[in-house]
């Protein structure tokens, strides 16, 4: 019995000595494992630190794009980090917006301005996910000018709807940019979209006077007054006397005018019968006109109006100014066969 014990301690002491030596191997193991976890974690944070350092040297020599990719490489390995890797991160993240909207003037200088528009709109998504309102800003800002140049560039090739597309997209990414509304108006001139060009210009106008872009407005005020100058012209060739009425009073709607115009209205109101009216354009062509022959033009249609209204003394009085114009012969012969002026 003595002997079987002995056995017995011997086997407990065997095992006591047998689990201390595992003990010992796997205190080892997680001490050489946590050793090796630091030094990983370690080398990866200076991994991350030497795209960060390059990305920094790209941006120095302006390699807009290089740079986005070493901090995005940076980025990444420090996402692996977790808490660890989480300043390095933001201060990454921080350089991406603005190295996006770079990339995109850059393109603009070049004069790919398509592609330019395609980069500042990845710089408006990247902006947004990291937090950058003032990139964000900058390049909404942009965009809008680009498509309005890419409308003009339309335009120019006679592609007047493109031109019309080109200055929607503008309009729906900055409703008060009042370029946008120009280049609409202009394209729709010449696709002779009265109405469309009506809403246009009066937008252009409005967009341009509240954001103080006055070389916009003034160049919409000039097209508006041109533009249906040239159609009321057009209306009295074809003896379309109302029509010529209402584009004649459109364009005088976006200037005082010239001689010119109140020479049309005369002409126009004369047709229509409408004396007072045509006496009154009639004298306002004469104070602003300077040619002889057309100022004669003028005293006709004055001389005209006053004969059927009944004023006899001053319709003579206007013909005999009008003999040395191009209605000469119809002057004269008003003065001495209808009036007989003395």
């Amino acid at each position: 019995m003595i002997i079987f014990a002995s056995l017995n301690m011997n086997r407990i002491t065997l095992k006591l000595i047998k689990m201390k030596q595992m003990a010992r191997t796997l205190l080892t193991v997680s001490l050489f494992s946590l050793l090796l976890t630091g030094s990983l974690q370690s080398q990866t944070l200076n991994e991350a630190g030497e795209k960060f350092n390059q990305g920094i040297e790209l941006v120095k020599v302006e390699n807009h794009d290089g740079a986005i990719a070493a901090f995005e490489s940076c980025i990444s390995i420090c996402d692996k980090l977790g808490p660890e890797g989480a300043e390095l991160r933001g201060r990454a993240a921080a350089q991406l917006p603005e190295l996006h909207y770079k990339a995109g003037v850059a393109l603009y200088k070049e004069k790919k301005v398509n592609e330019a528009i395609v980069r500042l709109e990845k710089t408006i998504a990247v902006a947004d996910q990291y937090g950058d309102a003032d990139t964000r800003g900058k390049a909404q800002k942009l965009i809008p000018q680009l498509h309005y140049a890419v409308g003009m560039a339309f335009y120019k090739k006679d592609e007047y709807l493109k031109t019309i597309e080109s200055c929607d997209k503008a309009i729906a990414m900055d409703p008060d940019y009042a370029k946008a509304y120009l280049g609409k108006a202009l394209a729709m001139n010449k696709l002779d979209d009265t109405e469309g060009m009506r809403e246009a210009l009066r937008t252009a106008i409005e967009k341009g006077e509240a954001g103080k872009d006055e070389k916009t407005v003034e160049t919409a005020r000039e097209l508006g007054y041109k533009a249906y100058l040239s159609k009321g012209q057009k209306a009295i060739q074809a003896s379309d006397y109302k029509s010529a009425l209402s584009f004649l009073g459109e364009a005088a709607s976006y200037s005082d005018g010239d001689a010119n115009m109140h020479y049309l209205l005369a002409v126009t109101h004369n047709k229509l019968k409408m004396w007072d009216e045509a006496i009154t354009q009639a004298q306002k062509a004469v104070a602003g006109e300077d040619s002889p022959d057309k100022l004669a033009a003028v005293f006709f249609e004055l001389g005209t109006a006053y004969e059927y209204k009944g004023d006899a003394a001053n319709a003579c009085a206007s013909y005999q100014k009008a003999l040395t114009g191009p209605n000469g012969a119809a002057a004269k012969y008003q003065m001495e066969q209808v009036l007989k002026c003395q």
